[in-house]
């Protein structure tokens, strides 16, 4: 084999083994967040039948907190910076007859660390 054959062969098989890195890398896409649609900054609390908490992770590095509507009205995402998600969240933990059940750990843990100047005390 020529020198020209040789390295047409190597410059080859590593690009070969560059696009086969690249495929299995996991990236920091915001295909997988839920809330790409925009986000309100208050509900009724009265409508809400759920909330779900979700922290950041790596298919979605944004918190997002969807609240399902009774009557079939679908779900909305609730600013996390808004006054009423934060307000919302304190309520919860504090009343147990709020949904406390559609809380989980990692959402007690992102409640007791990251917005720990809003609740006095934690049921989680």
């Amino acid at each position: 084999m020529t020198n020209t054959m040789t390295s047409t062969v190597l410059i080859s098989f590593l690009a070969c083994l560059l696009l086969v890195n690249v495929e299995g890398q996991v990236g920091h896409s915001k295909a997988r967040c839920q809330c790409l649609n925009g986000m309100v900054n208050h509900v009724k609390p009265l409508l809400i039948e759920k909330l779900e908490v979700y922290t950041s992770s790596h298919s979605c590095q944004n918190m997002e907190i969807i609240v399902t509507l009774k009557n079939g009205e679908g779900k909305k995402c609730l600013n996390p910076e808004a006054p009423f998600a934060k307000k919302t969240i304190e309520k919860i933990k504090k009343n147990k007859r709020w949904g406390l059940q559609y809380i989980s750990a990692s959402v007690c843990q992102y409640i007791s660390i990251s917005v720990h100047q809003y609740v006095r005390t934690s049921v989680c």
